[in-house]
């Protein structure tokens, strides 16, 4: 008689580049203990707000990782007109001055999981946690500019650049387009990572030899011929991939126009588990490292 499948469980996984200038393993460390010292609340999406629950810099998988929790909830004016609902007229002034509510007591708390592996600083969080709930990248993305952009918390550092990590694949879908008429690349100033190919590290001497934080590149073709790019300029677009933005304009194969973009593919992977023989936090950074892995490698 077979055993019965597993009941697993699934979360998603997405993930973010962050840069600093100047860029130092260290730098991250202390950005990161800035931003947790600085506990304020963040607005990053109606009325709903983010805050850097906790950091711890440890040592997993071999790498120099700083784990934690991102705290998202509500916030509001308790000031402003209420309903009642039973009897379908405004709250009166009076009545409400008899609401009491705790200022430090927040409602509709969730709270995802994240890893930032320090030396390629790389972050990835649950975007979809074991409860179901959901936090996009572009709203993380939000939450950290918004942190990071804090005087106290960018302190000496130049800039802060937050980028969404694009999923496995997205470059080949951008560059596969039928018929390609325009291509542009953006590179933002990259970090002068260990094990960083030659290419990428002739690219940040350019940048740095200009005094440009950004590098950008359009081709357009000759009529009606696509475009084809070389070696070169596919190099560029891998670089572009995790510290920029590739566009590609053309047609399909129905020739349709389209428009495709690196940022338009952003990393949202399933990793699923078995409840009975893994914590979720376990299983969160089983996937992440996995992730990590494939997408940065070491």
């Amino acid at each position: 008689m077979q055993g019965t499948r597993p009941v697993l469980k699934t979360i998603r996984i997405s993930g973010l580049n962050i840069k600093t200038h100047p860029h130092s393993p260290d730098s991250y460390v202390q950005l990161f203990e800035r931003a947790i010292s600085l506990q304020k609340p963040v607005n990053y999406h109606g009325n709903r707000y983010a805050l850097l629950g906790s950091t711890h810099e440890k040592t997993l998988y071999d790498r120099r990782v700083i784990t934690g929790q991102i705290y998202t909830f509500v916030d509001f004016d308790p000031t402003e007109d209420w309903l009642n609902t039973e009897t379908n007229e405004p709250v009166s002034d009076d009545l409400k001055k008899e609401i009491e509510l705790p200022q430090h007591l927040k409602p509709s708390f969730r709270k995802y999981e994240y890893i930032f592996f320090v030396n390629k600083h790389r972050l990835f969080f649950e975007s979809k946690n074991t409860d179901g709930q959901s936090l996009g990248v572009s709203s993380l993305k939000r939450i950290f500019e918004t942190i990071f952009s804090q005087k106290d918390v960018i302190a000496n550092l130049e800039e802060v650049h937050v980028i969404p990590q694009a999923k496995h694949g997205a470059l080949d879908e951008v560059l596969s387009i039928s018929f390609m008429s325009r291509l542009y690349i953006e590179i933002t100033r990259p970090n002068p990572d260990a094990n960083t190919s030659s290419f990428n590290r002739k690219m940040l001497e350019k940048l740095d030899s200009q005094n440009a934080g950004k590098f950008e590149q359009k081709l357009s073709s000759v009529k009606d011929k696509s475009l084809e790019p070389d070696k070169e300029t596919i190099e560029l677009a891998k670089l572009a991939t995790s510290d920029g933005e590739v566009i590609s304009h053309g047609k399909n194969h129905l020739g349709r126009v389209i428009t495709a973009s690196t940022k338009d593919k952003p990393l949202n992977e399933p990793h699923s588990y078995d409840p009975k023989t893994h914590l979720p936090l376990s299983a969160f950074r089983e996937g992440a490292i996995k992730l990590f892995s494939l997408l940065i490698g070491d």
